[in-house]
């Protein structure tokens, strides 16, 4: 509700109610909607932690976090392209031998279980 300050609890309810009780889905569609804020006073009345579920929780905090979540994907693609690029130039990528794909990182690659230097590429391992 802290950050919905200016929307009707029912209304709050019935998204919640649409998206399956997720906060995040439901957040952003009653961001998008501005028939929905129609309260003339802000709420006051923070909700207690202790109150709330553990998975609300993880939503809330990621809604507090998403730029900086975003951020931090966006830089680790763009590391991962220049490690790329470099081991490319340096001779530094390896063969998958299950695909046969011959551009791939070390760090892309898994050990077997059974043997320490039979690898894979990721991508083989979740097939």
């Amino acid at each position: 509700m802290k950050d919905l300050p200016y929307h009707l609890k029912k209304d709050v309810d019935n998204e919640l109610r649409k998206h399956n009780y997720h906060y995040l889905p439901t957040l952003r569609a009653l961001q998008n909607n501005k028939k929905l804020n129609r309260r003339k006073t802000k709420r006051t009345s923070p909700l207690k932690q202790r109150d709330l579920d553990d998975i609300f929780i993880k939503e809330l905090c990621y809604v507090g976090m998403e730029v900086q979540i975003k951020e931090h994907l966006v830089k680790k693609e763009e590391n991962k392209r220049r490690a790329f690029l470099w081991a490319k130039k340096n001779g530094q990528l390896k063969e998958c031998p299950c695909c046969y794909d011959d551009e791939v990182l070390e760090e892309d690659m898994d050990t077997c279980s059974a043997d320490d230097t039979h690898k894979v590429c990721n991508t083989c391992i979740r097939r």
